[in-house]
């Protein structure tokens, strides 16, 4: 698109920044602006890049560049650090590392999702005396554990409750509670900004201290350190966000390249 990449050469004439991925940097060379940059590129665009812009060189082994005006990511990884990147330098450091703490998966988390599958936590049939016992449960987490009514819910005596828990999941309808409990509590640290004593409450814990020893052994971490690592919000009380002259020029400037 001709128009459109000149209009890119104008935006970067008026100090505004481009930020590309993969074959996204064809178009902005195409501008015209950015001979003597470098570029973030996937190792399959790297050798028809370099015949069609032999003045731009090539960031290798980088999966993100910042070089002026112009960041690229290689891959749609590299889009955490440019995202988190012009986060800070518009709105601080903690918002970035808050960004990156959400966009960057966590490979702990993916390796408990693989055990939980692998340990049969989730039934393989709805109407199974454990899924009407789980899915109860799960109902009612802020509710003190009364065997007994778990059992009821389930159709089954408390002992035959016991005796499934058991051989099917290798553990009591408890210790199954106090997982669904810290499921909830997990949620609720990374996504609100409500006390512990609160959050306790709410997964069914009277006690503050309780709900602590429980969280950490199931996560191996207090809920203030797991909420510190997987917070959604930085520690800022509010951010102030205005929008300036310079962003409203960009969607200008792609608004009519759009019509075009």
């Amino acid at each position: 698109n001709p128009a459109l990449a000149r209009r890119l050469g104008v935006a970067v004439d008026q100090g505004l920044r481009i930020c590309t991925q993969g074959s996204g940097a064809w178009l902005a060379a195409h501008s015209g602006r950015l001979d003597g940059r470098r570029v973030a590129l996937p190792w399959y665009y790297i050798g028809g890049f370099g015949r069609d812009f032999p003045g731009i060189s090539i960031a290798t082994a980088q999966d993100f560049h910042e070089d002026g005006p112009w960041l690229s990511a290689a891959l749609s990884t590299g889009m955490v650090d440019m995202a988190a990147t012009l986060a800070q330098q518009a709105m601080g450091p903690e918002l970035a590392l808050a960004l990156r703490a959400v966009l960057r998966p966590d490979p702990g988390r993916g390796q408990a999702a693989l055990e939980a599958l692998q340990a049969r936590h989730i039934p393989s049939t709805r109407d199974s005396t454990l899924a009407r016992a789980i899915a109860w449960m799960e109902q009612h987490l802020d509710r003190p554990y009364q065997l007994d009514a778990v059992a009821a819910a389930a159709s089954v005596s408390p002992r035959t409750l016991l005796r499934h828990f058991r051989e099917e999941l290798g553990h009591s309808p408890l210790d199954h509670l106090h997982g669904l409990r810290c499921a909830r509590a997990r949620v609720l640290l990374e996504i609100t900004l409500e006390s512990i004593p609160t959050i306790a409450q709410a997964c069914g814990y009277a006690d503050p201290a309780a709900f602590r020893r429980v969280f950490a052994r199931h996560t191996g971490l207090s809920p203030t350190a797991y909420r510190q690592r997987h917070t959604l919000r930085a520690p800022r009380r509010r951010w102030r966000v205005e929008t300036a002259p310079r962003v409203e020029a960009v969607l200008e400037t792609l608004r009519s390249a759009a019509k075009k």
